[in-house]
């Protein structure tokens, strides 16, 4: 255990008052976890990739460990058996889906119509049971002061809003989504909990349009502007007799560029809302990250890591770790030593797994 950090004020927001704050802190390093990231690698190739659910522990193990909040750090424990069970039964379940795919061609004309449209059923079945068992499965592998988290959501509710939501969305030209997306985030925050108690949000939907009217306007302009660049400087790339493969080069990067930034903006914008907006009992969190810091975080870390073809990932993993926990802060108010534990529950870890192979997010 690290020591006590010393609590800091800050402004609470819509008032003159201040109120003590004790930051998260991040006490791992780069070089350390480098040691763990490249044995993890080593093992997991040589046996063909069997050791990466030990491997997947022990990079969260390291990284919770090393959380610190009021003096005491984070534990992970999740059973590295259990994952790579999960793993195989994903794998399977993959590979399955890849072979239907790849024989569709080769079936009769109704089965080839019927075929995707089971498959989207299924999917659509399936996607609030993956939601619900990764989340239960991290929660109850993540305790604090000996007390575990938990995550109470029902498959009914999650299939209301990850699927009838976003299909809601084809319906209202995408007006809804914003609305589906504050149901998704409030709905995770509320189910989740410490112990016996359940952490609660006071947040509002109208946040979410405001960000995403702000990202509509902003990329709006941008394409203007990309569209008078392209104008001005059209005739003088027509003189260098350029391929049409060579203009897309030359504007794909920026288009990225661009893009990332927006989806960064809605990103970073909304989870610093919603954080600010949540309790534990008497406990109110705070978040303080800004876009472009992560923006340069982001960029410098794919530069980085390509350069060193690979060598760095580590570094930049500790990097974007460190600054999001660093930025986290929950108020001096209440005492978490006064949480009471929940019962104890033997979770499946197939659920986050096959949530990894479709890499489906399920973050705040």
């Amino acid at each position: 255990m690290s020591e006590m950090q010393e609590p800091v004020e800050a402004e609470v927001p819509g008032g003159g008052n201040t109120e003590e704050k004790n930051p998260f802190r991040f006490n791992g390093s780069a070089m350390e976890f480098f040691r763990i990231w490249i044995v993890n690698v080593g093992l997991s190739i040589m046996t063909l990739g069997i050791y990466s659910a030990w491997a997947k522990v022990r990079t969260r193990k390291y990284f919770y460990g090393n959380t610190v909040l009021e003096g005491t750090s984070f534990f992970y424990d999740a059973n590295p058996v259990a994952i790579l069970k999960g793993r195989i039964i994903a794998f399977l379940l993959i590979t399955l889906y890849s072979i239907i795919m790849k024989f569709l061609p080769t079936f009769s004309l109704p089965m080839m119509m019927a075929v995707p449209v089971l498959l989207m059923v299924v999917y659509a079945v399936f996607l609030p049971w993956l939601v619900m068992k990764s989340l239960r499965f991290n929660m109850r592998s993540t305790s604090y002061r000996n007390i575990r988290f938990g995550f109470d959501g029902t498959w009914l509710d999650i299939f209301i809003y990850w699927v009838v939501m976003s299909a809601a969305g084809l319906f209202t030209f995408g007006l809804i989504l914003p609305f589906s997306q504050y149901l998704q985030k409030k709905y995770l925050i509320e189910k989740t909990r410490f112990g016996k108690t359940s952490f609660s949000t006071d947040a509002t939907a109208g946040y979410f349009y405001v960000c995403h009217i702000i990202a509509i306007v902003v990329a709006f302009f941008i394409m203007l502007f990309l569209l008078l660049i392209t104008g001005i400087f059209t005739p003088l790339l027509a003189g260098l007799h350029l391929s049409p493969q060579t203009l897309i080069l030359i504007y794909y990067p920026l288009f990225i560029f661009l893009s990332l930034i927006i989806y960064l903006f809605i990103k970073v914008s909304i989870f610093n809302y919603m954080i600010g907006h949540t309790t534990l009992g008497e406990k109110k969190f705070y978040s303080s990250q800004k876009t472009m810091d992560v923006v340069k975080i982001y960029f410098s870390n794919i530069f980085l890591v390509l350069l060193s073809a690979g060598l760095l990932i580590p570094w930049a993993m500790i990097r974007i770790y460190r600054y999001r926990v660093e930025h986290l802060s929950v108020s001096k108010s209440g005492s978490l030593d006064l949480f009471e534990a929940g019962e104890d529950e033997k979770i499946s870890a197939l659920g986050e797994e096959i949530g990894d192979f479709f890499e489906i997010d399920i973050s705040l």
